[in-house]
């Protein structure tokens, strides 16, 4: 993902690879789907402040997403 910093759309639902470091490179995104996702925590998705569309259905390590508000 690292190799993909323009990218800005991006459906990871059902992924069990992606971590919350490879989510960091990923600045530029705008929407980003998730859902189902079990390794992403609150701080893979902290750096994310582009998005304008987020999908964290039963994304059960996401605690607080008060930093993307």
């Amino acid at each position: 993902l690292g190799k993909l910093p323009n990218l800005k759309s991006l459906n990871l639902s059902f992924n069990y690879l992606v971590t919350d470091q490879g989510l960091s490179k990923l600045a530029n995104l705008t929407k980003l789907m998730l859902d189902s996702n079990t390794m992403i925590t609150d701080e893979g998705i902290s750096t994310l402040t582009n998005l304008t569309f987020l999908d964290l259905s039963s994304c059960f390590r996401i605690k607080d997403i008060s930093m993307l508000t």
